[in-house]
């Protein structure tokens, strides 16, 4: 009889375990943005697109208002509001075209937001005249977002 209890009294322990640790929902990266900084103003610009012309941006010409030498590059996830999880990490690349690392890094995740968002940013310093590959991966899964930054200089 005590050896009963004994297992059920473990099988209750068991269960309340596992009561109390939260199971983790998916977590989606979602995108990456850049926006440069710009000069004058020391504001950052509206997000760049596929559209956007970046012809010259470090003298401020193409289709941007303000001289521009760097940018700042947002990765943004999206999940269950408030979730948490010490293993969520994002790895960034940023190279040129040709090969060059100008960053790679890697960033924790925090806490998502009350809207289940969170975001990483990314500094680029010295941007403007050479093309740019962005990658972003949540470490451990085969979730990845790529962008290209169109800088070119010339006449």
């Amino acid at each position: 009889m005590r050896a009963r209890l004994a297992v059920l009294a473990l099988g209750f322990l068991a269960l309340a375990a596992l009561a109390q640790s939260p199971t983790l929902r998916p977590i989606r990266l979602e995108s990456i943005q850049s926006r440069l900084f710009q000069a004058h103003s020391g504001t950052l610009s509206k997000p760049l697109d596929e559209t956007t012309p970046l012809h010259n941006v470090i003298i401020g010409e193409g289709g941007v208002s303000e001289p521009s030498t760097s940018t700042l590059v947002t990765v943004t996830f999206q999940g269950f509001p408030r979730d948490f999880d010490a293993r969520w990490r994002v790895e960034f690349t940023a190279k040129e075209r040709g090969g060059k690392t100008i960053l790679s890094a890697g960033k924790p995740l925090g806490v998502l937001s009350d809207k289940g968002i969170y975001q990483v940013g990314f500094w680029l310093p010295e941007t403007g005249c050479v093309p740019i590959e962005l990658t972003a991966t949540l470490r451990g899964t085969t979730q990845s977002k790529s962008a290209a930054l169109a800088f070119r200089c010339g006449e």
